[in-house]
């Protein structure tokens, strides 16, 4: 399973990212200006698992970051809302959104 920050160094290669950061960085960094325009980027941990959700500008600019995440060997959620503009990708367990509950 990819790391959060295999997935922040992946989308800094893309250049829809300016810096990759990790778990522990990762509730400061992303309210900080750090994204591409019309990017940005949410989670939800669930039990164990974990997901990154990344908002994009169309649902074209969606499906052309989940072909590159998944080339990159990353677990692209595409049954997730299949006709917006976020795409969900697994990551391995970090303590994100409800990591509690």
């Amino acid at each position: 399973m990819k790391t959060l920050l295999n997935l922040t160094k992946t989308l800094v290669q893309l250049q829809l990212l300016k810096t990759a950061f990790n778990a522990r960085a990762y509730p400061k960094v992303v309210q900080e200006d750090v994204f591409s325009e019309g990017y940005s980027m949410s989670d939800e941990t669930y039990s164990k698992k974990s997901f990154v959700y990344l908002r994009t500008p169309s649902s074209i600019a969606r499906l052309t970051l989940e072909r590159a995440l998944r080339h990159e060997g990353f677990n692209v959620n595409g049954d997730y809302n299949p006709s917006g503009n976020t795409a969900a990708v697994q990551v391995s367990y970090f303590k994100g959104w409800h990591h509690d509950e």
